[in-house]
């Protein structure tokens, strides 16, 4: 896994296994957020195998799946109501791409500045330019 936050509140990563889980809780994540749709590749691990496995350490875990770049506002909205939660959230999919995506929408919407998302993925090696 590599773990890179994107600001105080949000970190995103590839592709989680059961193992990173621990690392995830010694990082003070309270929700895993999971940005693939279940079966986009055969090894991938199932949504609910992860979800059980959150669950059984205290966390909690939301599917707010979608393909490459087609994100929707209920992507958006859903990401956003985890943000108002206050708890530090981890989203994923299989590279950060996606996940950083999502996060640079909602934090749009909720008034960070274009050129700060963007340099704040790009130290993280994503491309978010045309979703902010």
């Amino acid at each position: 896994m590599k773990f890179t936050s994107l600001d105080n509140q949000v970190s995103i990563s590839d592709q989680i296994s059961s193992s990173d889980i621990a690392d995830l809780i010694e990082e003070g994540i309270e929700i895993v957020v999971c940005n693939r749709p279940d079966g986009e590749v055969a090894e991938q691990p199932r949504f609910a195998d992860i979800a059980r496995i959150c669950e059984n350490n205290g966390m909690e875990s939301h599917h707010i799946p979608f393909v490459g770049d087609q994100i929707e506002d209920l992507h958006v909205e859903s990401f956003m109501d985890l943000l108002h939660s206050g708890k530090k959230v981890h989203a994923f999919c299989r590279s950060g791409a996606r996940s950083s995506k999502l996060w640079a929408r909602s934090r749009s919407k909720q008034g960070m500045e274009p050129e700060e998302l963007k340099e704040r993925a790009g130290q993280a090696g994503y491309d978010v330019s045309q979703h902010v």
